[in-house]
């Protein structure tokens, strides 16, 4: 018969043995990981030097400064801990950040540390949730941002207004205002953001609203939950300090603590303007009609949320989730922008020159902001110095690697263990001398003016965003272009060529990120320029298919174009041995390149020319014909758009219109969005094209032929 003792020592013994067993097991596995992988360890920082050092630096205010050095006497990438049982790795390793944040993106996800942290406060969102529940978030804002209205300034005037009224009056003897900027800015910024979620009539007023009122209650409340967010309650929310954690829960028992207030606050206020909203949506759905006079006609997010779901904690989650991303980001750079325009003069008076030459004392509208250069500069060289989210963490979903950090040269990858936080600091990543030279510490604007400047993942672009995203579009027109080789289809060569030709350009400019060489930056230009050709000679290929079938033209009209970009390759390959010589500006349009997009404009006019010829005889085509005309008339707009782009830079020599490292906004809407459409309206039209037979359009030799069939009625 058993006794108590053995009934006891029995589970736990089994509970030991499971336990053992799936821990060697998991050993084993990630054992045979690291070697399949060749993996080596990376440099550690004992716990308790790495404890020391924090503390002495968050006394002495030098924390960001700290991983700074951190990093250039230890290694760019580290393991070690604090408080966390198991070890962190470190890094500001451009290329260990692009595995994170892009080619190894579905390994690592924002972790459930995070979650815990941020959820009290704002609940799940966008920037708290992981996997399903953030593709569902994603796809419910995506369509409201695209519709946002930020080219109306209006609304960022009116509160820019309440901020110089909030100032304090002049000295009476210096005419000068001492002030603090930052809380100021960061009103104007719940204001504005709350005005664009919310509506006019919701928003808040912190700047002129008295204490007491609802905005400086929200305000307040807002500011002292998130400090405590990031503050006690994430030390006392981890590893081995978990225990404090759950000790003083039983001290405090059922009584709320500051911290949790300040979110009922935030929520309180929150639910009542959504209770209010969603009352008068349901007694009033707004038709397109009376939603624009209603608001206006301005845009409110919250309005177009509201056709997605009316669950009243899910739209408080997500407008806390945005409005904490729209405020303080936003008034973080202002305010950082401003610290530091006091203290260079140079630079206020070249921006102050900008400003009152641009505007000469009208509004500012949105096109124009976009163009000023110095301010530009500014801004970029503000959020280099002074990101406004400094440091950031990943977790690893599945057993990954990371690709530099390992070994004695930390060359070699190394293992990060499913569960395993990596944190990357964007302080210091913006400060490598090697990204932006030596005076990498120094507030520098005109270092942007510089094309020789290319940062890679040293300055987390959106550009490599696009990059990505051709890599898949194209990869699927290719596959289409390939079943149109199989079917005897027109436009697989072109399609197939131009989806290439994207792929190389979109691999070369990835590949900028790791290896920095003219190489890679001259294979990037010479794929765009090849690509608006191929283009062309798909709607040429398109309409010769309708002259097989209806001769409309004489044959010789399709061999024009084709010596014309004959001539115009042997001038590029020109252009190309030129620039390859110059020591600098090689970016910058040359006789050669301009030359040549003339004669590409050339080519596109005369396939407009031909397609008007084509379009005033539809009549006389059957569905498959009619059907590619009106394709090539979907597509000629889009072609018009890209060949601008092109036309432009050439012209004005402004880098902001350089399909290499011009701006990022502008390349999307001008290049990659108009080829995309371009390649899915042909492949479409194509695709409900029948394959010729192989002797149609033989018989048409004589080009006055073609025109005596194109008279015909």
């Amino acid at each position: 018969m058993l006794d108590l003792s053995s009934i006891t020592i029995i589970p736990i013994g089994i509970i030991v043995l499971v336990t053992s067993f799936n821990r060697l097991q998991r050993w084993r596995r990630n054992r045979a990981f690291v070697v399949a992988h060749g993996c080596q360890p990376p440099v550690r920082l004992s716990r308790f030097r790495n404890l020391i050092q924090q503390i002495k630096a968050i006394k002495s205010h030098t924390w960001l400064d700290m991983w700074c050095r951190r990093y250039s006497n230890v290694a760019a990438t580290f393991e070690s801990a604090t408080v966390s049982i198991d070890p962190i790795i470190f890094t500001n390793e451009p290329e260990n950040i692009k595995a994170m944040l892009s080619t190894d993106f579905k390994s690592f996800d924002l972790g459930d540390r995070r979650r815990r942290l941020v959820e009290p406060l704002l609940g799940p969102g966008i920037f708290s949730n992981d996997g399903p529940a953030w593709r569902h978030s994603r796809a419910m804002l995506r369509p409201n941002f695209t519709k946002m209205q930020i080219s109306d300034l209006s609304t960022f005037e009116s509160h820019f207004q309440h901020l110089l009224a909030a100032l304090p009056p002049a000295d009476q003897y210096s005419d000068l205002v001492e002030v603090d900027l930052q809380p100021l800015f960061f009103r104007m910024t719940l204001d504005s953001a709350s005005e664009v979620l919310l509506g006019p009539n919701m928003s808040f007023n912190s700047q002129s609203d008295p204490p007491g009122s609802t905005s400086q209650r929200f305000l307040e409340a807002f500011d002292y939950a998130q400090i405590k967010v990031t503050g006690v309650r994430s030390v006392l929310n981890r590893g081995w300090t978990k225990p404090l954690g759950l000790i003083y829960k039983l001290l405090k028992g059922s009584k709320k603590d500051k911290s949790e207030e300040a979110f009922d606050t935030v929520h309180s206020i929150m639910d009542d303007m959504i209770a209010e909203f969603l009352r008068a949506f349901h007694q009033k759905p707004f038709t397109e009609g009376a939603e624009k006079e209603e608001r206006n006609g301005k845009y409110t997010f919250l309005d177009e949320m509201a056709k997605s779901t009316t669950d009243a904690h899910e739209l408080r989650d997500e407008i806390l989730n945005v409005l904490t991303a729209g405020r303080d980001t936003t008034a973080s750079l202002l305010s950082n922008a401003f610290f530091l325009l006091a203290r260079h003069p140079i630079t206020w008076n070249r921006v102050r020159a900008e400003v009152e030459e641009t505007f000469a004392g009208k509004l500012p509208d949105y096109t124009t902001l976009r163009s000023m250069k110095q301010v530009k500069n500014l801004l970029n060289e503000c959020l280099r110095l002074f990101p406004p989210v400094p440091f950031n963490s990943r977790t690893a979903t599945a057993n990954t690697t990371l690709p530099k950090g390992g070994g004695p040269d930390e060359n070699a990858p190394i293992f990060i263990k499913d569960g395993q936080q990596v944190n990357y600091h964007v302080y210091s990543l913006h400060r490598l001398t090697e990204t932006f030279g030596p005076d990498a510490e120094e507030f520098r604007p005109d270092r942007w003016d510089d094309a020789s400047l290319r940062p890679g993942w040293g300055f987390i672009p959106f550009r490599h965003g696009i990059a990505t995203a051709q890599i898949v579009v194209f990869s699927a027109s290719l596959l289409y272009a390939y079943g149109f080789r199989q079917t005897r289809r027109i436009g697989w060569f072109t399609i197939g060529a131009f989806s290439i030709i994207r792929l190389v350009g979109a691999g070369c400019l990835l590949g900028t990120i790791n290896k920095d060489s003219d190489g890679l930056w001259a294979g990037v230009f010479v794929c765009e320029s090849l690509g608006i050709l191929l283009l062309i000679f798909t709607l040429l290929e398109m309409l010769e298919r309708i002259n097989k079938t209806v001769a409309v033209v004489p044959k010789w009209t399709f061999l024009v174009p084709q010596i014309l970009t004959w001539l115009d390759i042997g001038i590029s390959i020109g252009g190309f041995v030129t620039v390859s010589k110059k020591d600098s500006n090689q970016l910058l349009p040359t006789e050669w390149s301009r030359a040549s997009t003339g004669i590409m404009a050339i080519i596109f006019l005369y396939t407009v020319g031909v397609f008007v010829y084509f379009w005033l005889r539809r009549n006389q085509y059957g569905q498959e014909e009619y059907r590619l005309t009106m394709g090539v008339g979907v597509c000629e707009p889009l072609l018009l758009i890209r060949v601008l782009y092109s036309v432009i830079f050439v012209i004005t020599a402004d880098l902001t219109w350089n399909a290499v490292k011009g701006n990022p906004t502008a390349y999307l809407l001008m290049t990659m969005l108009p080829e995309v459409a371009f390649v899915a309206t042909c492949t479409f039209a194509i695709r409900l094209t029948s394959p010729l037979p192989a002797n149609t359009g033989q018989s048409n030799k004589d080009p006055q032929e073609g025109q005596d069939l194109a008279t015909q009625p």
